[in-house]
C-alpha cells in the first residue's frame, strides 16, 4: 500500500482507538476494552507497514487485518473446540461469555479468533458464547 493511503488509514484508525479508549474509561465496558486492545495492534500494524517493518519472520508484505482470519459464528450456531461444545447467543457483557476469565478481567478465546463484537460482526451483533458440556474454558 501506498504511504498516503497507509497514513490515512492510520489517522482514521487512531480516531477510532481514541474513542474507544474515551468511551473504555467513560462505561468500563469489556467489549470496548477489546475493541480498542485490537484498534491499537492495528494502528502498531499500520505504523510497521509505513516503516516497511515486517511484522514477523512470516511476513507477507500483504496490508494487515487485524479481523480478516477471525471466524464468526453465526447466532445459534455451535462452535466446538477442545471437544466442547460452545453456542452463540446475543449478549454483550462480556463477563456473561465462557471465554471471560474473572482472574484476568479479558477474555481468553483461543487466540483471539473469535469476534464477538457487533461493530466487527457482519450482522452487526454482540454476541457471547455460552458452554454447552466439560471441558477447560470459562464456567458457563
Amino acid at each position: 500500500m501506498e504511504k498516503s493511503l497507509i497514513m490515512k488509514d492510520f489517522i482514521t484508525t487512531v480516531k477510532a482507538m481514541r474513542e474507544a479508549q474515551k468511551e473504555y474509561f467513560r462505561t468500563r465496558d469489556r467489549q470496548v476494552l477489546q475493541r480498542s486492545k485490537a484498534l491499537e495492534k492495528r494502528v502498531d500494524a499500520l505504523i510497521a507497514e509505513y516503516e516497511n517493518k515486517p511484522k514477523s519472520l512470516f511476513d507477507t508484505g500483504k496490508p494487515l487485518n487485524p479481523f480478516k482470519d477471525k471466524m464468526e459464528p453465526q447466532i445459534g450456531g455451535v462452535l466446538e473446540m477442545d471437544d466442547v461444545k460452545y453456542t452463540c447467543v446475543e449478549g454483550s457483557r462480556c463477563e456473561d461469555c465462557a471465554f471471560f476469565s474473572n482472574s484476568s478481567l479479558s477474555c481468553e478465546a483461543p487466540d483471539m479468533m473469535l469476534l464477538c463484537s457487533g461493530e466487527y460482526r457482519k450482522d452487526h451483533t454482540n454476541v457471547i458464547f455460552i458452554r454447552r458440556e466439560g471441558g477447560n474454558h470459562g464456567s458457563k
